[in-house]
């Protein structure tokens, strides 16, 4: 089974709206009430939030992955090893994002 990568939304979702939270109360009260104000705090909040938490996920989980043959699309299940030529017990692959 292939783990997915929660965590960038798990910050989205928790830390984005504390931060805006915190970052309203700093702003003078004048402000608050602008929609313009408020949309580029939540934007600038939010592209922060996905620009630290997208490292941060890359480096805790792994990207390299193995898959058994017999999981992939029915071209690949035949494959051989290009040095060997023999079968192939297990294929690795890069997850990405």
């Amino acid at each position: 089974m292939l783990r997915d990568s929660r965590g960038v939304a798990v910050a989205l979702l928790t830390l984005a709206p504390l931060t805006t939270s915190l970052a309203m109360r700093a702003l003078p009260v004048a402000l608050v009430g602008n929609r313009a104000v408020t949309f580029g705090v939540d934007c600038a909040v939010s592209f922060g939030v996905i620009w630290a938490a997208v490292p941060m996920c890359i480096a805790i989980w792994p990207q390299m992955q193995q898959a058994s043959p017999a999981d992939l699309e029915p071209q690949f299940r035949h494959d051989r090893h290009p040095a060997t030529g023999g079968t192939l017990d297990k294929v690795w692959f890069n997850r990405g994002l």
